[in-house]
């Protein structure tokens, strides 16, 4: 378990994290009627607000927190789980307010009329989630032979938060990442610049978002495996079943592995 030094930093980071988050998604209505949904504008603002802002703020803090005390000096295995799990929910709750999901009724509905591909989808994230578990292993071994034992150190969370944090990851994640990233964003550059490079930026900026620097090469993967299916499926629905079933596994593996 970390010490109240290494918490620290969390702790402070924290508050006005929540503060700033409370006064982004209440603005984020009211600015999404001034600039088109859709528009360049609004997708970068929504990707600056749930990615940009939230990863400055705390790589600030931990410089802060550095420059202050040798005890928050970051480590090898801060570097693994950098910022979980308070950045992941945040971008979460920033693209479920920014990014209107379909109703529960109509996913239902559509879901059981192609179950059969809802299924396939779910299954084909299974495997895209063992795969990425792998190629993650293979990075942390190489990450482990000079820092020996980081993994290792990384605190578990507790039942309740554990079961809520795999709930969100699972469940609602997926479906709102998927929205941004398969569905409005890869329309976006599609208009633009054609399918095949809308696939490889949404996926690039996707990875990028995670943060995390042993996740992203697997992200970037993971995301131009959804950004595919969704073209072939014809709908973003697809990657986000793949998305839910890929989360199920890497959570299993580890909770901080979510993406």
């Amino acid at each position: 378990m970390p010490n109240a030094a290494e918490l620290r930093p969390l702790l402070i980071l924290l508050l006005p994290m929540l503060g700033l988050l409370g006064l982004a998604l209440v603005g984020l209505r009211r600015l999404l009627v001034w600039l088109q949904p859709d528009s360049p504008r609004a997708m970068l603002g929504i990707f600056v607000l749930a990615y940009g802002l939230p990863w400055l703020l705390y790589l600030g803090v931990l410089i802060a927190g550095t420059r202050a005390s040798v005890g928050t000096l970051p480590k090898p295995t801060q570097i693994l789980m950098l910022g979980q799990p308070w950045l992941y929910v945040w971008q979460v709750l920033a693209l479920l307010l920014a990014t209107p999901l379909p109703r529960v009724r109509s996913l239902l509905v559509e879901g059981w009329t192609s179950l059969r591909d809802q299924g396939t989808g779910f299954l084909l994230g299974l495997g895209l989630g063992g795969l990425a578990g792998l190629v993650y292993a293979l990075l942390l071994a190489g990450f482990e032979s000079r820092w020996p034992d980081a993994s290792a150190l990384i605190p578990t969370l507790p039942p309740l938060l554990l079961g809520l944090w795999l709930g969100i990851g699972v469940i609602l994640a997926p479906w709102v990442e998927e929205r941004f990233f398969r569905a409005a964003l890869l329309e976006l550059f599609a208009a633009r610049w054609g399918r095949p490079r809308a696939v490889v930026l949404s996926a690039a900026l996707f990875a990028l978002g995670q943060g995390r620097p042993l996740l992203l090469l697997p992200a970037l993967g993971l995301g131009l495996a959804l950004g595919g299916l969704c073209l072939r499926r014809g709908t973003w629905h697809a990657a986000a079943w793949a998305h839910m079933g890929l989360n199920l596994v890497l959570g299993g593996l580890a909770w901080y592995l979510l993406l």
